[in-house]
């Protein structure tokens, strides 16, 4: 009888740890929307995850953005530099002739700004006119080694004028093609330096004078390379009243004025980048 009755409470106690075991775990019903379980080598492996992706976008109007793989490396965008205007210089060289009786004197000078359009220049220039002067008094002349005569002579004085214009230009044509005309004109401050000097009696001279003159120019232009040219051109410097005002020693103050307008030609070659 005791044997029965230990039976039975047995297999009562096992449907009530069912019950309660059933009634703790949740339910394993898998949905529908759940991936699939592999097994690999006995145990349970989640599938890999979709193959991933990231977005890069370029600013571009009317373009979609550009997907690319995650695992190759992206290509960073690099937006386009804006355009610059192409810009020119030259330097050139030649005489330059004024009023009076002074002689042609030497010009070396420099040109540079941007172009407006493919023939169209926009820019500055400066220049250097130089002209050097003396007299002298021949002492004597003597017969040398070789047929040569040796003359001696005696500074009496001397003499030299400084221009420098320093303008602002427009000038047309000349930048393309293979030989080509162009025209330019320019505008600005022109400061002229006159010193002297008398070794009989001494006397000194030095003054600055300074005021406005203009230039105009026209001369062809060939092309040595796609960015050399070489030009040559004739001018007109127009400075009639470059001036300064000096202390009068009867009282008061005076004006003196030079012309230094006058014609010449000048030469170089010029560049564009």
């Amino acid at each position: 009888m005791k044997h029965h009755i230990i039976v039975a409470l047995i297999a009562l106690s096992g449907l009530t740890v069912a019950g309660i075991s059933s009634a703790a775990v949740p339910s394993t019903e898998v949905s529908p929307l759940a991936l699939p379980i592999v097994v690999v080598g006995g145990g349970f492996v989640p599938p890999p995850p979709p193959h991933a992706y990231h977005v890069r976008y370029r600013p571009r109007y009317g373009h979609p953005p550009v997907y690319e793989p995650a695992n190759q490396e992206p290509e960073y965008y690099h937006p386009p530099r804006p355009s610059r205007p192409e810009s020119f210089s030259q330097l050139h060289f030649g005489v330059q002739d004024v009023g009076g009786s002074e002689h042609p004197g030497m010009v070396v000078g420099f040109r540079g700004g941007v172009l407006a359009d493919a023939n169209i220049k926009f820019g500055g220039q400066i220049e250097w006119r130089h002209r050097g002067n003396s007299a002298s008094q021949i002492l004597s002349e003597e017969p040398g080694p070789g047929g040569t005569t040796i003359t001696v002579k005696r500074d009496l004085a001397k003499s030299s004028s400084d221009l420098v214009p320093i303008m602002g230009l427009l000038e047309i044509g000349g930048s393309r093609g293979g030989l080509m005309p162009y025209f330019g004109i320019a505008g600005g401050l022109e400061v002229l330096h006159l010193s002297a000097e008398d070794f009989q009696t001494g006397e000194r001279f030095d003054g600055n004078f300074v005021g406005w003159g203009w230039q105009g120019w026209g001369g062809m232009s060939m092309a040595l390379s796609r960015q050399a040219r070489l030009n040559g051109e004739v001018f007109w410097n127009g400075a009639p009243d470059l001036s300064r005002d000096i202390h009068d020693p009867s009282g008061g103050s005076v004006r003196e004025s030079v012309d230094m307008s006058g014609a010449g030609v000048r030469g170089g070659i010029a560049w564009v980048f």
